[in-house]
């Protein structure tokens, strides 16, 4: 395979995609330009069109996982069929399974060293826009009554802070429970009834 060519842009979504893939297999570490060069069939010096390094690639990841938290947020918050107060609830839900289900990816994105450019516009800005889907939905449940009357954003660092918390207990095994999704769904529904107007 090697010397096989690729448009502008796709070797860098095959970039991300492969490298996304072997973090969920084998772990960070296991991710190298040449490792992915390999993989993916290109020259050794093809991915550093798109990344100047190791770092810039596990960036663009990490971003890439916070794109795909807000898209599974946004496609809760958008469900007309619950009411503010249930999906406000289910994002909450949404998130916890979210991280366990991607755990070394969710890592990735939260604490891991390897990524070396969070204070970037780009990734801040990919952080700020998954939460920013939680504060919206507290804001809209406010609006309609469901809510109390406090900041947005006080609610919402609550929220986040909670979610992680229970989301990265599981990860690590320090919580061992019988059925993931029950467990987000009562802490979630739960917490949820400390907020109702």
């Amino acid at each position: 395979m090697e010397g096989k060519t690729y448009h502008h842009g796709d070797l860098r979504s095959a970039l991300l995609t492969t490298a996304t893939e072997m973090i969920s297999e084998s772990g960070v570490d296991s991710v190298t330009i040449r490792a992915l060069a390999k993989r993916i069939g290109v020259s050794r010096t093809a991915p550093y069109r798109h990344f100047e390094d190791k770092g810039a690639l596990l960036t663009a990841v990490a971003i890439e996982g916070y794109e795909r938290l807000t898209t599974t947020m946004a496609n809760v918050r958008q469900d007309q069929t619950l009411d503010p107060f249930e999906r406000l609830s289910k994002m909450g839900e949404a998130y916890v399974l979210f991280a366990v289900e991607n755990a070394t990816h969710y890592r990735l994105m939260v604490e891991n060293s390897s990524v070396q450019s969070r204070s970037t516009p780009a990734f801040r800005e990919a952080a700020l826009n998954a939460r920013q889907e939680l504060i919206d939905m507290i804001k809209e449940g406010q609006e309609k009554g469901f809510v109390i009357d406090a900041p947005a954003q006080e609610i919402g660092n609550m929220l986040w802070s909670m979610t992680h918390g229970l989301a990265t207990l599981l990860i690590n095994g320090q919580l061992r429970v019988k059925n993931v999704e029950e467990t987000a769904k009562f802490m979630t529904a739960t917490m949820g009834n400390g907020l109702l107007k």
